[in-house]
């Protein structure tokens, strides 16, 4: 694959109607970063690549069966407004995703399915003298590069 599995489920939450890509709308709540969140806007979402999990071999050719770890992060400034937005996030991710096609540059990428590794996870406060709220949700993620 070209892409990180973070731009590739960074353009899948866009594509949902989550969140918006930065250079396309900069003054917009909500942008989709991948691997690195600026410090504003308050209301962000950050994907980040994690530990990839082996799933054993496929029988016919001994291949190995691996699929990519993610992370999102959602920061806003209320606690209910953060919640929110990853709640809403952990739904579309449960019932949203299957088979979607997602475009980036010259790139198409099939994202068969989604799996979380649990529920939001509360993070607290941001660091620093910011009283932003920080969440996660943690997955892995089953991709395939069509184009």
């Amino acid at each position: 694959m070209t892409d990180c599995h973070s731009e590739i489920i960074q353009q899948l939450l866009v594509d949902l109607g989550l969140g918006v890509l930065r250079s396309a709308h900069p003054t917009s709540d909500w942008p989709v970063y991948a691997t690195l969140m600026a410090d504003i806007p308050d209301k962000a979402i950050c994907i980040h690549d994690t530990e990839a999990q082996l799933d054993g071999r496929k029988m016919v050719d001994g291949e190995n069966l691996e699929h990519k770890g993610f992370q999102v992060m959602v920061r806003a400034p209320f606690h209910e407004d953060g919640f929110a937005k990853a709640e809403a996030i952990r739904i579309a991710l449960d019932q949203a995703v299957y088979d979607n096609v997602v475009t980036i540059s010259s790139h198409t990428y099939s994202v068969h399915s989604v799996t979380r590794k649990g529920g939001i996870l509360s993070l607290g406060r941001d660091v620093g003298s910011s009283d932003r709220q920080l969440f996660t949700i943690n997955g892995i993620v089953s991709v395939s590069q069509l184009t």
